[in-house]
């Protein structure tokens, strides 16, 4: 589990769910970085390019750098059966 720490937390919001945006790969550069995305997403709004806005929020949560804090969608068990793998 990633602990972040040594920057401020840089959230985005959307559709009422606050998101954690988390950059660990560029070293001293993180808080810039999640900062760009930031703005990003901003950008994508003001222009009402919600197709851009919806393929980074997948690939974000996908790829862990974008984190749902306070999401209240209740999860759904899994419909498939069997072992775990």
């Amino acid at each position: 589990m990633y602990v972040h720490k040594d920057y401020s937390m840089i959230t985005y919001t959307f559709n009422t769910i606050t998101y954690e945006i988390i950059v660990t790969d560029e070293w001293d550069c993180n808080e810039q970085r999640m900062n760009q995305i930031k703005s990003d997403f901003e950008y994508c709004e003001s222009i009402g390019d919600w197709t851009t806005i919806n393929n980074r929020m997948t690939n974000g949560i996908k790829w862990g750098w974008l984190v749902p804090i306070n999401d209240s969608t209740p999860l759904e068990p899994a419909k498939e059966k069997g072992s775990f793998w």
